[in-house]
């Protein structure tokens, strides 16, 4: 399978459940004040940044044809880094 198909299925898995989640995060934390700006980032980073992630990093090992023991591998090696550069 080709790096360009590989990322097609991932981002149009990916999609779906980011839409849903800001959508239920917005309705679950309406407004615009600086502490509801505040939670919804901690959200976001706490929850939504690990999971897509790894369904980032999962998939497209999985995609690439490696076992699922070396896409757990490969997630927990690059999502430091990530999540780093990402926080910041």
């Amino acid at each position: 399978m080709y790096l360009l198909e590989r990322i097609g299925i991932i981002g149009l898995s990916e999609g779906p459940p980011h839409y849903i989640f800001y959508k239920y995060l917005d309705l679950l934390l309406p407004g615009k004040s600086a502490a509801i700006i505040a939670k919804k980032i901690l959200l976001d980073q706490v929850i939504a940044c690990p999971f897509f992630n790894f369904q980032f990093f999962v998939g497209m090992a999985w995609l690439e044809g490696k076992p699922l023991p070396v896409c757990w591998e490969e997630f927990v090696r690059k999502f430091p880094t990530v999540y780093l550069v990402r926080a910041f």
